[in-house]
């Protein structure tokens, strides 16, 4: 179920995000090299897709930061190790 899942969001992620991305790029074409008016219906597609592709992307921000700050802490933890070893200490096991 899990794996289901993950290949939903999979798909179901880039897809949101990548079309929030591209009507939001052509609405600013439009506007600017066409100089098309942005209708009230272009503004309302852009906040309905607007909206899951912020939190999508909130997410995925959160998900890469917790990681880093995981692997940072085992850094860390190593580099305290190699000093306390290089200073001449003992393992706990070994006292």
């Amino acid at each position: 179920m899990k794996a289901n899942i993950s290949q939903l969001s999979g798909f179901m992620f880039p897809s949101i995000v990548g079309t929030w991305t591209a009507f939001a790029g052509f609405m600013v074409y439009s506007a600017v090299a066409q100089g098309t008016e942005i209708t009230d219906q272009m503004i309302s597609v852009l906040g309905i897709l607007g909206g899951p592709a912020l939190l999508i992307v909130n997410k995925v921000l959160e998900s890469w930061s917790a990681t880093t700050m995981a692997r940072l802490e085992m850094q860390r933890e190593e580099q305290r190790h190699c000093h306390h070893m290089a200073q001449g200490g003992m393992n706990d096991d070994e006292e």
